[in-house]
């Protein structure tokens, strides 16, 4: 069920790609709601939510409280409490998100690939493929890279994460395969094929 109506009104940010929507105020206003309906009713599905909230605002710039480990935290309680949650995809990318902020690529990909595996149809998915991307290409894995860019592609076709992954393919593959496919090469006249071809009435 969704949260009650109006409580999510100061802060709407339903994922990572949806901050800075509300201003400091108002997500000070938002907070005792979420925690309120998180310790009310801890087993519905609305408390999951509530969690999913109070994650996002922890990440928030705007909040004076804002804390990488917090939302981490709290990405990892949603996860380990509601893991069948409606939140669940959202929850994944978001504390991959936080591990890339972290500095863990490596945690976060594992937390990507259970997005990927258990929700491929997300809304999620097109950012996790993009943040898994910017991970595959820091650790220099070029062409796995490369095939989750074109992933993003395939699924997303056209806009903005479309034509972002299509800048990020020419660019890795511009500054990566292109100077190695653009080496010299030496060649020499084989003289058995000009007479071969000669022989065939081509020139």
């Amino acid at each position: 069920q969704p949260l009650p109506h109006g409580r999510s009104r100061h802060y709407p940010a339903r994922d990572v790609s949806e901050f800075h929507r509300a201003d400091r105020a108002s997500i000070a206003r938002a907070l005792p709601f979420f925690r309120r309906i998180r310790d009310d009713d801890p087993r519905s599905d609305s408390a999951a939510a509530a969690l999913h909230k109070l994650a996002l605002a922890a990440l928030e710039v705007r909040n004076p409280d804002r804390s990488l480990d917090e939302a981490y935290a709290l990405f990892s309680r949603l996860l380990h409490l509601y893991p069948d949650s409606r939140v669940t995809d959202r929850a994944l990318l978001g504390i991959a998100w936080v591990q890339v902020e972290l500095g863990r690529c490596g945690g976060a990909l594992n937390h990507l690939d259970r997005l990927f595996e258990r929700h491929p149809g997300s809304a999620a998915v097109p950012g996790g493929l993009s943040l898994a991307a910017g991970c595959l290409a820091e650790a220099e894995r070029w062409v796995p890279a490369m095939e989750t860019l074109q992933r993003l592609v395939d699924r997303e076709d056209v806009g903005l994460p479309a034509r972002r992954a299509k800048q990020f393919l020419t660019l890795i593959y511009r500054t990566r395969f292109l100077p190695d496919l653009g080496r010299p090469l030496s060649h020499e006249t084989d003289p058995s094929f000009e007479t071969a071809t000669a022989g065939a009435g081509v020139r």
